[in-house]
């Protein structure tokens, strides 16, 4: 292999290994701006469990004013957009009607990251 062959199967490694890492960044990007955040709220899961008597959060304004909610399940369960973060929206369920942390699970479907899904543009 002489010094010609050399340096250009080493610009073509260069030129590749680059057009392969600012591909993968830019799908990155795409799934973060379509899969995560949607106007910076973020669709929430609560689910409350094993309660005597369970509370109806739409009542309370200051869970309304955490985000946009609808009740499903009987009350059991609300779903909604958040503007708060799922561990602030807990700790505050859990501190307002004084539950045990198995008792309220907040879920945010979005962050488990589904590989099947594709960017809308």
């Amino acid at each position: 292999m002489n010094f010609i062959q050399f340096l250009i199967a080493f610009a073509g490694l260069v030129v590749g290994v680059s057009a392969v890492a600012i591909l993968f960044w830019y799908f990155s990007k795409a799934l973060k701006k379509n899969v995560i955040v949607r106007d910076d709220n973020i669709f929430t899961i609560v689910q409350l469990k094993e309660l005597d008597q369970y509370p109806n959060l739409l009542k309370n304004t200051d869970f309304k004013k955490m985000g946009n909610w609808t009740a499903h399940d009987n009350g059991h369960e609300f779903r909604g957009t958040a503007n708060v973060s799922k561990e602030t929206l807990r700790q505050w369920i859990i501190d307002k009607y004084h539950l045990k942390a198995h008792q309220v699970i907040v879920t945010v479907p979005e962050e488990m990251k589904v590989a099947s899904a594709l960017p809308h543009f």
